[in-house]
């Protein structure tokens, strides 16, 4: 069976190496080293220009516009694109990673997961995509969305060559949700999600990355995070990455964020939280 993608929204974040998301939608709001057992530590990291949530203004295509993503359109907002002393603070710091690092990024699903049947039916049933990108270039400035999502492949080669894809996840990570409908699973997250809800209040949903073991150090390495998050013509689907290239996505959508990572000798071990360990074991869906 053929699955045709009705409409496509793309979401982007950076990290001192990773990139941000869409407005009313979700974005990576913390980063942190993972040690090899998957627990993390040291300090969290932001993305880049970190803005609080709730308050994004940077959505591609524009509202009331065309639902059409342009070859034009850049990857990120303004005062994202260049990295300068404004783009990290003593607040928002950037992330201090070793080669080869594991790392977690972290964001709030916002209702994409745990209401996600009843505001979002047509929704892939993983709830989208992520794919993680990364580049030694860190001006972004000029860069546009589709100079690198779908271009840029594992390889390095793929597109203009100016970076690589380094992981994808499922945006529905399998254990995040927000606070559950106080009279009940109405929306339908007990439904698909059998295997594991926390009795947390409310949990993040995280994407576990590896540095790359050629990311040069003393250098800024650049993550761009990438939420693809089409629409589809059959309900409770999921869709492999490599089927979201197909041509009958008709309107794209995306918004951007992004960060970096100060790549450094390998760091302490001051215990925190753990882990998804199946993506510590691989970088891809399969």
């Amino acid at each position: 069976m053929k699955l045709t993608f009705l409409d496509r929204t793309v979401a982007v974040w950076l990290l001192a190496a990773l990139s941000g998301t869409a407005i009313a939608h979700s974005w990576p709001e913390q980063t942190i080293r993972l040690a090899p057992n998957g627990k993390e530590i040291g300090k969290p990291g932001a993305d880049r220009a970190h803005i609080e949530t709730g308050t994004g203004d940077f959505l591609i295509p524009p509202n009331g516009g065309e639902k059409v993503i342009k070859p034009d359109h850049k990857i990120v907002r303004d005062t994202q694109g260049p990295l300068n002393d404004a783009s990290y603070s003593d607040q928002f710091p950037m992330l201090s990673v070793a080669q080869g690092d594991f790392v977690a990024i972290k964001y709030r699903e916002n209702g994409h997961v745990s209401r996600a049947d009843k505001s979002n039916p047509e929704k892939p049933v993983n709830r989208g995509t992520v794919y993680l990108y990364g580049t030694n270039e860190n001006d972004l400035s000029n860069v546009n969305l589709m100079d690198v999502h779908l271009k840029w492949t594992s390889d390095g080669k793929g597109g203009n060559g100016k970076g690589k894809l380094i992981a994808t996840r499922n945006y529905d990570d399998g254990q995040c949700h927000e606070v559950l409908p106080s009279d009940g699973d109405f929306e339908g997250i007990v439904g698909y999600r059998k295997e594991f809800i926390s009795k947390a209040d409310s949990l993040l949903c995280q994407n576990d990355i590896q540095i790359p073991s050629d990311a040069p150090v003393g250098k800024v390495y650049t993550v761009i995070w990438v939420w693809d998050w089409s629409s589809m013509n059959e309900q409770g689907v999921a869709v492999p990455p490599a089927e979201y290239g197909a041509d009958s996505v008709l309107t794209p959508g995306a918004i951007h964020r992004r960060g970096r990572l100060q790549v450094v000798e390998a760091c302490d071990d001051s215990l925190g939280e753990t882990a998804i360990f199946k993506s510590m074991l691989n970088a891809f869906l399969k």
